[in-house]
């Protein structure tokens, strides 16, 4: 297989308070979660999706979700483990039995994004081992050390990294091992290549790219939905 995409959806979403978890919550009717894999599953190059969810969540992703909506590229639902890193290291092995030459992965809370980053990223693969988008730091960013601001960050030199994000799987699956993760902790996969010596190849990115953390994300995300569809 060619392009193979994980989405990450094992989180319970602490900060967003509510009795579900907040992939699960509705945005302008259909769930978080589902917007986010219909976002990954309309690209022509997909071949196959894996969906990582939480513990007992598995069942209620494969019925309510994959099944109600008709996804055709879901290949599989799995548990994810306790942390992010444990949820990617449960999808990279499960990943084994398709052989993908690149993995792409995606947090299943960021349900609006737009399709042409994940085009820039996969087309990025065919020179690099890895490639992220990023968006540009509008904010003035400050350091700060025992209550005062030591020194103000050139934002230039900053940006946030965004996903879907993509990478060589050989080159991931060999980097993602037990021991590594549990020493790094990454928060994203590019920390391991970073970490490796590898070059992560940035792809500049000025689309929508929402994720929900808060109630509030989920009220941008609905004004931002409905300007691109109007």
């Amino acid at each position: 297989m060619k392009n193979l995409a994980i989405v990450m959806a094992a989180g319970k979403g602490k900060r967003f308070k509510g009795k579900l978890p907040k992939q699960y919550v509705k945005l302008a009717g259909v769930e978080i979660l589902a917007r986010s894999i219909m976002g990954i599953e309309k690209e022509p190059s997909i071949g196959a999706v894996i969906v990582v969810a939480g513990k007992g969540y598995v069942d209620y992703v494969a019925k309510k979700i994959v099944a109600r909506f008709g996804f055709k590229k879901v290949a599989a639902v799995i548990e994810g483990g306790r942390e992010r890193y444990d949820s990617v290291y449960n999808a990279l092995k499960y990943a084994e039995r398709y052989s993908p030459e690149n993995v792409v992965i995606h947090d299943g809370a960021r349900p609006v994004f737009d399709g042409s980053a994940l085009k820039a990223v996969l087309a990025s693969l065919k020179k690099e081992v890895a490639a992220v988008p990023v968006t540009r730091i509008t904010a003035t960013v400050k350091k700060v050390r025992g209550g005062y601001v030591s020194s103000t960050v050139d934002r230039e030199t900053l940006r946030a990294s965004v996903t879907p994000q993509g990478y060589k799987y050989s080159v991931l699956k060999r980097l993602y091992t037990i021991s590594a993760i549990r020493k790094y902790r990454p928060t994203d996969e590019a920390y391991l290549f970073e970490k490796a010596g590898y070059k992560v190849k940035v792809v500049e990115h000025e689309g929508p790219n929402i994720k929900v953390t808060t109630r509030e994300d989920l009220s941008i995300a609905e004004a931002v939905l409905k300007r691109i569809n109007n």
